[in-house]
């Protein structure tokens, strides 16, 4: 009896490794039964675990599971994986908002909007401004099924659109829609949403840790490419009331691949993209954003009137670029603070010849029986290129 019970005690010690060894074995078995990872999420949910990097929603799509979604490789390529391993598309939320091509100028600019009608019902209308004159070329409603984009309209049956993260290209055979001035192909980039449900604009915010109402439709998001695997995003709060901008603009430099997000220091803005060898042209848009685009404003106005366009800029218009003032050369308000009780803000122009002219932003202020005189910057306006260099700049 006393050797029998000893048998059963090496066969029992014998059997534990080989049910850890069995159990390590079905748990790399992926036909296993047992609940897979992400088990007790949404189904939604479950298809971004394990996504790995690739885009910016990939690290965000815990807290963003909602809204519908579209099967397509993010970026310019699918995530890798293993020799063994299915390879699996990303999905990508469809963001509802305004679109526009990089480099757009006065004489030419492609908008594109896309709007969500229903369940995987969406709608896309895209056109191109020439020198300030609407020229419509489509207006296409779609159905999202898995990962098919079906127009209903047999007239857009040669459109391809391909959705991105931030982006959304169209694409189509030479000559097929309209006017070839007016060719709507190309990649646009997101402008402005309604709202921040994007897995891609949630991190972005959250990347300039940008909190409250201004989530919420109140930026206006303006892309520069630099190479297929960087981008730079400028972000401008819009003015509710006067449709332009309040507060400094945020700059962001995006990388899709990885979907990372580096807010760049304003003061640094010009050194870095320098580094990053951006054009001349990229640079000044992109730090002088305000007066680029009341430069593109004179020029919209110039080819409205059948204006020279290259004609030296009057005063008045100079004037306009600098201080976003129309049809004047002098402006003077009146400090309304307690602690500026008489003081006057003065924009005028100080000097003017063939070649620029300067504007003085100065405050009068009034601090008892003598006042001074408090400037505020020297603004000299190229008449020939629109740019403005201020007196104080480094």
């Amino acid at each position: 009896m006393k050797n029998q019970e000893s048998w059963v005690n090496v066969a029992f010690l014998l059997l534990i490794p080989l049910l850890i060894l069995a159990g390590y074995k079905a748990s790399l078995d992926p036909g296993r039964a047992a609940a897979p990872p992400g088990a007790g999420a949404s189904p939604r949910l479950s298809a971004f675990i394990g996504a790995g990097p690739g885009s910016a929603q990939a690290a965000v799509a815990a807290a963003n599971a909602g809204g519908p979604i579209l099967a397509a490789y993010a970026g310019d390529s699918p995530p890798q994986a293993a020799a063994s391993d299915p390879l699996e598309p990303l999905p990508l939320y469809i963001q509802s908002g305004t679109y526009a091509q990089a480099g757009g100028s006065s004489q030419r600019e492609a908008i594109a909007t896309l709007e969500q009608l229903g369940d995987n019902r969406y709608r896309l209308y895209a056109a191109v401004h020439l020198s300030g004159v609407d020229t419509v070329e489509l207006d296409a409603a779609f159905i999202v099924d898995g990962q098919t984009v079906a127009f209903q309209d047999d007239a857009y049956r040669e459109l391809s659109l391909t959705l991105g993260d931030d982006s959304i290209t169209i694409d189509y055979p030479a000559n097929a829609f309209g006017d070839p001035e007016a060719d709507l192909r190309g990649t646009y980039y997101l402008r402005s949403a309604p709202s921040d449900e994007s897995p891609f604009l949630r991190a972005l915010y959250d990347s300039i840790q940008l909190s409250g109402t201004m989530r919420q439709g109140q930026l206006v998001i303006h892309t520069y490419p630099l190479g297929p695997d960087e981008r730079w995003l400028l972000l401008e709060a819009r003015d509710s009331e006067g449709g332009g901008t309040a507060n400094p603009p945020s700059l962001v430099r995006y990388r899709p691949h990885t979907g990372q997000f580096a807010p760049i220091p304003w003061e640094k803005a010009l050194e870095t993209l320098r580094l990053q060898d951006a054009s001349e042209a990229m640079i000044y848009e992109i730090t002088h954003k305000r007066y680029a685009d009341r430069y593109r404003d004179v020029l919209e106005d110039r080819a409205t009137r059948e204006m020279p366009e290259n004609a030296p800029l009057s005063e008045q218009e100079a004037f306009y670029i600098a201080t976003g003032e129309h049809s004047v050369t002098r402006t003077e308000q009146l400090r309304d603070e307690p602690a500026a009780a008489g003081s006057r803000y003065i924009q005028e122009i100080d000097s003017s010849d063939e070649a620029t002219v300067v504007v003085h932003l100065y405050e009068l202020v009034e601090d008892g029986e003598e006042g001074h005189t408090a400037t505020v910057d020297w603004l000299e306006v190229d008449r020939l290129t629109g740019r403005v260099s201020s007196m104080f700049e480094a």
